[in-house]
């Protein structure tokens, strides 16, 4: 098959039917989450990718599909607003369906989603606010500690890469080097920028091990985690403040407890012996004297206090309704824990009116009382050699999947409102990492050697890509073949041939428009070199008669 063929293949026949049916999908739900990002691309152009979030009754579960990108110059937050707006409206996809914006913290991204809940408020419905990706939040706090140091760590690891980078045989060197010792050092040279913040050091290689890596890998996940979000960031800030306070001031405390501390006081500070900062770090302080030890440890305060600040001032751990969506969890099948199910329906705007909540109490006890099966939870279970035994569980809309389908004695759902409410809220963006790794994907997509793709060649490339990842397998041949499909192939074509033709006759349309200016250009020239000529011939005309007459 030719590659023209194959082009209009994707861009005006397989790619635009994916995208059709991704959006009877949107719209059939009661809400989505809307995941947003952008990048300049080897285009040169600011390329605004589009992800949602929702729940899937074909999957019985959340999925996240790309939806849309755009190619912008400015981007500004109206700009931003009309071209999400307008992009619903062309596939007619309600706005009040919009749930919230899953973003990261740029002031351009805050005012966006102001502009778009002024619009939804119009509508009579809103956004559910529940701050940026706490991924950045985590990487700008480890910034900020080391940013409150005169370590200058980023601008030394920028010098270390630039080193490698100009030179080809310091880089291959190295790689001899890094070959020699294994898996000791990393295996390949990043560009150290301020989301770089994970790989320095053997003080910061202490604070990734024991604290930040757990949090920044496990919450990169595809899988439905706002139920365990509250808890891992309040057990993160809890590890942070045990690295360098008394264990009397943290003892018993979680959540907003630990915003409350005021942890720069000197009676809670652990002193330079107990602070923790790793053993193989402290192994390196024996050279040192008694001068630096002391520097050494004031920096150590400064990072710590840098972070903790920065965590107190922007964890959400104030907020009450991330505190209550918890009770996702299966662990929390509580009747006590009734009024906070109530919580969590209240706050999500525009769901359930006020008799689906009167059902939602009887409905929730009812679920208190129901018994489980275990593999709802349990995936697998494994002992190994030492007889420990390791069990992996189910994503948690798994489990929720099974609770939806239980049904009464005469064959009804069990849970209708229960059910509404939980699919609604599992597709809660818990970081921005999806929108994120589509950025390697659009590397692939536009090369160097395919920057004058279209936006519409973009978008097609994007939809069937993701189509295929998300179908059974991730294989192209396990996508379903329907007649749909099939005749979208067959008329990829006609549509090119139309589009060709539309293009043509704006061409003309210009062409014309261009020679009509032309000619008017002309014909003004025409005319003034007319009057020029006669307003000429009239004044020699004069002075003769003037001279003519002795004047």
């Amino acid at each position: 098959m030719q590659s023209k063929k194959i082009s209009y293949f994707m861009s005006h026949g397989i790619g635009p039917y994916f995208h059709r049916e991704l959006v009877k999908k949107i719209k059939s739900r009661e809400k989505f989450v809307l995941c947003i990002d952008e990048q300049t691309n080897n285009q040169s152009k600011k390329q605004l990718d589009l992800l949602v979030k929702f729940w899937s009754n074909d999957d019985g579960l959340v999925v996240t599909c790309y939806y849309k990108s755009m190619l912008l110059g400015h981007a500004q937050a109206s700009v931003l607003q009309s071209a999400i707006c307008d992009a619903f409206k062309a596939d007619g996809i309600n706005l009040k369906r919009l749930l919230m914006l899953g973003r990261d913290n740029p002031s351009v991204n805050t005012t966006l989603e102001n502009l778009i809940d002024q619009k939804m408020k119009k509508l009579g419905s809103g956004l559910l606010f529940l701050g940026s990706c706490n991924l950045h939040v985590v990487h700008n706090g480890f910034k900020a500690g080391l940013s409150s140091t005169s370590w200058y760590v980023e601008n030394v690891c920028t010098d270390i890469y630039s080193w490698f980078k100009q030179s080809p045989a310091r880089k291959e060197d190295l790689a001899n080097v890094i070959n020699d010792f294994g898996d000791v050092v990393e295996k390949t040279l990043l560009y150290f920028t301020i989301t770089r913040w994970v790989l320095l050091g053997k003080f910061v290689l202490f604070l990734c091990e024991n604290i930040f890596d757990r949090f920044l890998t496990w919450f990169q996940q595809e899988e439905p985690l706002i139920h365990l979000l509250y808890r891992e960031l309040s057990e993160l800030f809890y590890l942070v403040l045990a690295q360098f306070l008394k264990y009397d001031f943290i003892v018993g405390k979680s959540g907003g407890d630990l915003c409350d501390i005021d942890f720069k006081l000197n009676e809670k500070q652990l002193n330079s012996k107990n602070i923790r900062i790793g053993e193989r770090t402290r192994k390196q302080l024996n050279p040192l004297t008694q001068q630096e030890r002391e520097d050494f440890f004031k920096d150590i305060r400064n990072i710590y206090h840098g972070i903790s600040k920065y965590f107190k001032l922007n964890l959400p751990l104030k907020n009450s309704f991330i505190r209550d969506l918890q009770i996702l969890h299966p662990s929390m099948k509580n009747a006590q824990d009734v009024d906070q199910i109530i919580r969590v329906a209240r706050g999500v705007p525009d769901l359930l009116i006020d008799n689906e909540i009167d059902y939602l109490r009887n409905e929730w006890l009812a679920y208190c009382i129901e018994v489980i099966d275990p593999k709802w939870m349990i995936k697998n279970k494994q002992t190994d050699s030492s007889g420990h035994e390791h069990i992996t569980y189910h994503r948690v809309d798994f489990y929720w999947n099974n609770i939806f389908e239980i049904t009464t004695t005469n064959g009804r759902p069990k849970y209708p409102v229960l059910t509404k409410l939980i699919k609604n809220i599992l597709i809660i963006s818990h970081g921005n990492a999806d929108v994120e790794r589509g950025f390697s994907i659009n590397e692939n997509i536009i090369s160097s050697n395919r920057s004058l793709l279209s936006q519409l060649s973009i978008n097609s490339l994007r939809t069937t890509y993701d189509t295929v990842k998300n179908s059974n397998g991730g294989y192209s041949h396990n996508v379903p073949i329907h007649k749909e499909l099939i005749k979208a192939a067959q008329s990829s074509f006609s549509f090119y041939n139309e589009e060709l033709s539309i293009i043509k006759a704006a061409e003309e349309r210009i062409k014309r428009e261009r020679k009509r200016q032309q000619n008017l250009s002309r014909s003004a020239k025409t005319r003034r070199r007319a009057f020029d000529d006669t307003e000429g011939f009239t004044k020699v005309t004069t002075r003769s008669q003037f001279n003519y007459c002795g004047w």
